[in-house]
């Protein structure tokens, strides 16, 4: 099977039911794995850790590679996709808990070629670079977990009083996405809204005496992105990440509650197997500790992909 840039079969047959398992990354609106940028989508990597405002411990993280099983497909002409996957929720790494976590997505393409014979046609690359049928594609998705914390009473109360029992802090993901293609131009984004249920110890003359539910972590955000080949060997980007999260600034991770990033770019295929990439980041205002300063980590990077 071949796999574009951003993620899509191309090729297949008219009906498809796709199963997986194992450590796979869910099927994203999007990919991360096979992005063609440098840097990764800055909603993909938030996590949901309240630190010194409650208990949420989360390190699910939306781009990351996840262990279960996934199926999927898309029926007739192709143009609707959906899957369905229970995983660990703890990214590449061990379960850390015993219940699975819920992941669905749907999606819809809608061919805007005139010509009914050009949209049954699979289009490629040719002499004068990448093709695909002018299109709209929009979709959604839905994640859903039970965070748990203090397994087998980890945590002892007062003297002589039972253990914490574990703690289950559910949360959630869900959102929306596009991605409208035309000749040599591509736009496509997403926004994403997430929710994890919180909590605070309680303590009396420094004495832990039991818990109770607290403000949720929440945050919001997406990214919007634009690609146009210049020229056949020449592709220029431009994208905008946003992320709202009042618990990374109460934590001081920006100036304000709000951080974006700004990245141009420009990729130059060398060969027909050796492209060279160039991302900018203009960041958002972080605070120096221990003063009333702001910097800002922006950064340039390049690098090289070749394919044997």
């Amino acid at each position: 099977l071949k796999v574009n840039d951003l993620g899509h079969y191309v090729g297949l047959p008219k009906d498809a039911l796709n199963l997986r398992m194992g450590q796979f990354e869910l099927d994203l609106p999007f990919t991360q794995a096979r992005s063609i940028d440098l840097t990764s989508y800055d909603i993909y990597s938030q996590a949901s850790i309240a630190g010194a405002q409650g208990t949420a411990t989360n390190p699910f993280m939306f781009g990351i590679p996840q262990r279960g099983i996934e199926i999927g497909g898309y029926p007739n002409d192709g143009n609707f996709n959906w899957s369905v996957a229970m995983v660990d929720g703890s990214n590449n790494g061990p379960a850390m808990r015993n219940s699975k976590d819920v992941y669905v997505r749907v999606s819809q393409l809608f061919n805007l070629e005139r010509d009914p014979n050009v949209r049954k046609e699979v289009q490629a690359s040719g002499p004068t670079g990448p093709r695909d049928h002018t299109s709209f594609r929009v979709g959604s998705f839905y994640y859903y977990g039970r965070n748990a914390l203090f397994p087998n009473g980890t945590i002892a109360l007062a003297s002589g009083s039972s253990p914490i029992p574990d703690i289950h802090e559910p949360f959630y993901r869900f959102g929306a996405d596009l991605r409208f293609k035309y000749r040599q131009f591509e736009l496509y984004g997403l926004g994403m809204y997430g929710r994890d249920e919180n909590h605070v110890l309680l303590t009396q003359n420094g004495t832990l005496t039991g818990v109770s539910a607290a403000a949720p972590v929440t945050f919001s955000g997406g990214f919007a992105q634009a690609n146009y080949w210049v020229y056949p060997w020449v592709v220029a980007l431009m994208r905008y990440d946003l992320v709202n999260s009042p618990t990374d600034f109460l934590n001081g991770a920006s100036r304000f509650n709000t951080r974006n990033r700004v990245s141009p770019g420009m990729q130059f295929l060398i060969r027909a197997n050796l492209k060279w990439n160039f991302e900018y980041n203009y960041r958002w205002q972080q605070p120096i500790p221990n003063s009333n300063q702001f910097f800002r980590l922006n950064g340039f990077e390049t690098g090289f992909d070749y394919v044997f």
